[in-house]
Order: structure tokens, then sequence, then C-alpha cells
């Protein structure tokens, strides 16, 4: 595989490399609804924060924050709407395409690690004679043909992967599983469903010591983790479990097939025996039941947790059907993995 430690590498200032422009302000009052993509200073969804009626940037560039979550940087491959918060980035003397910016927006992102709120990363001398390394070719010039060549092949390493994934994640019963709609349920007390139902423990920010275990605390982004920590004493550690927020992004649950650190405003939910599946399923039924329930002023506490049913699906007994909840979460990764496998493969032909 091509390695970026086989290169050379150079350092370029911005305005040798990139045509750089700045966005425009959009006041809330005078945006319309539309379809095209609002990119403001967010490091979250490609950068997009809402959707308008009209682009001032073309497709088939890159949008970088200043401002905001400076250093924040996406490829647009559709027509855009670039904020006051962010420059449009294009290539001077090459053709940009999706390959060499996804490897660009890596590199450019790295360069966020020198401005912080109180040293923005300026549009103007900062950032146009600002400094970005990349790999060059035998002229000592940007070898933008080893950009795209590198992530082709990453992009292809990681289809392998997800392609094989998609194949161990099939359907153990024959001929699809029976729709929600057509099964019969049942409403069970939550002690009945779980057998360890325990709130996590306060750990404030300032105890807070370096290490690699999540940290899970009530926010409903990434999977609930908050940080990672290396406290081993005085906290909660769990793992194979549910994690379900107690307060702040009230009734957010996720599965946690690792071990972390359970702060006190998540309660752990476990069962023993149940797969990956099983507990995905069990965690949209705990926010179906919960999230619409409870807010910020209305908190889920332990006698709450403990008064609360959970409603399911049951067998011909009336009992939990767990191995109906394992097949029907195989079929639903199954079928959107298939869904964005097939996306994928169309998008790299």
């Amino acid at each position: 595989m091509l390695q970026l430690t086989a290169r050379q590498w150079r350092p370029f200032r911005f305005e040798q490399v990139f045509k750089v422009e700045r966005g425009e302000s959009l006041y809330k009052q005078y945006m319309q609804r539309g379809d095209v993509s609002y990119v403001s200073a967010s490091a979250l969804n490609n950068g997009i924060s809402d959707c308008v009626d009209r682009a001032n940037r073309k497709g088939n560039t890159i949008s970088l924050a200043y401002d905001g979550s400076i250093g924040s940087t996406f490829y647009q491959p559709m027509p855009w709407f670039a904020s006051e918060k962010v420059v449009s980035i294009d290539l001077i003397n090459h053709e940009l395409n999706r390959y060499i910016a996804l490897f660009l927006c890596q590199v450019i992102s790295r360069q966020s690690i020198k401005y912080h709120y109180g040293y923005k990363w300026s549009v103007g001398i900062r950032m146009l004679r600002g400094k970005v390394l990349l790999p060059v070719d035998a002229q000592g010039e940007p070898d933008y043909a080893f950009m795209e060549a590198y992530i082709r092949e990453r992009e292809n390493a990681l289809l392998t992967r997800y392609s094989a994934f998609v194949s161990a994640a099939q359907s153990p019963v024959g001929g699809g599983v029976k729709p929600l709609c057509k099964t019969a349920w049942r409403a069970f007390p939550m002690r009945e469903i779980f057998d360890a139902i325990k709130r996590g423990k306060r750990l404030k920010t300032a105890d807070h010591e370096p290490g690699s275990m999540p940290y899970v605390s009530s926010s409903s982004m990434n999977n609930g983790v908050d940080a990672f920590i290396g406290n081993s004493k005085g906290v909660r550690i769990f793992g194979d479990c549910l994690s379900l927020a107690n307060s702040g992004s009230v009734g957010s649950c996720f599965y946690h097939a690792y071990q972390f650190v359970a702060s006190d405003h998540v309660t752990h939910l476990k069962r023993d025996g149940l797969s990956s599946f099983q507990y995905l399923f069990l965690a949209t039924m705990c926010v179906k039941q919960f999230a619409g329930k409870y807010n910020f002023n209305r908190e889920i506490t332990d006698s709450r947790i403990e008064r609360e049913n959970i409603l399911l699906p049951v067998t011909s007994g009336s009992k939990p059907d767990f191995a109906y909840m394992d097949a029907f979460g195989r079929e639903m990764v199954r079928v959107n993995l298939s869904k964005y496998l097939d996306y994928l493969k169309n998008r790299a032909a």
C-alpha cells in the first residue's frame, strides 16, 4: 500500500496552492429555506447547519472554518452557501476532485492546532502566508496524483471491510423477518427485562485524569462519550450494556460493547447473555419510552425507572421475544449497510 512516510514533503504557503474566498453574512430573518447546504463554523455534519434557497459557491470545493470550530475542513461536492465564518478553497494550478479534496482536508485541518478563539485563523495575511505541508513530486511540486491514488486505495480497502461486515450481518432467518406491525407486543417492567439498573457516579471535570477509557455522560452525540479518561478509583465502570441519560439529553440511550466510566448523569442497563443486536433493539425502545416523557425539568430518577414499563415483541407464550429482536436487528443492519455499500460503490465507480 502507498505510505505517507515513503514520500518527500515540503511546506507551501496557502497563497501558492489555494484560491481562498471569504463567505458572506446571511441573517436568520433573511434566510429562505431550500435544498442548498448552508455551511457555517460547525465541526459536525460536514459543516452544514441549515439549508437555504441559493448558493454563493460552486460545488467541488473545500470549506474551511476560520472562526467557531476553527480548522473544520470539509469537501463540498454540490453548490453551497458559505457563511461569514468560513472560506471556500479551490486549487490554483490543478483541477480538484473528491479524492484530492479529502486528502487536503486532512492536511489543512491539522493546521488548526495553532489557532483558537483568542487567536483566530483570520482571512488575510495570517491565512494566505500560512503554510501547509504537502507531498511533492520529482519537480518539488504538490503531488496531486499521489494524493488521489492514496485516498482511492484507502477507500477501496474500506469497501472490502464494509462488504465483509455486511455479509457477516446477514439475518439467520430465511425469507426475511416479520414486520414489527405483524408482531404481538406487551409492556414489561424495566426490572423484569434488565438484571442490573445502576446509575453512574459523579466525577468532576477537574478530577479527570488523562487516559483512553470512554467517559459516558448525558450527551446525545458520539454514543454518549463525552471524554476519554484514565480514572480507575472512585468511579463506576460498566460494559456490554446500555447507557440511559437521566438528565441533560434526557432519554438518549446507547449500546456500549466496551468498558466505560459512567457519570452520574447516566444509568446503566444490563441483561446477561444479550447480543449486540438485541441491545440495539432495546435501546431504541428505551428512547421511545423515555425521550418523549421526560425532559430537563423532569429528569429520569431511580424511582421513576423502577416504575416504568417498556414495550417489547412477545412469543406465543407472552414472554419477551429476544430471538425476534436479534433477527430484526441483524436484518435492519444488513439492509441499511447494503444500501450504504451500494451508494459507496456507485460513488467510487
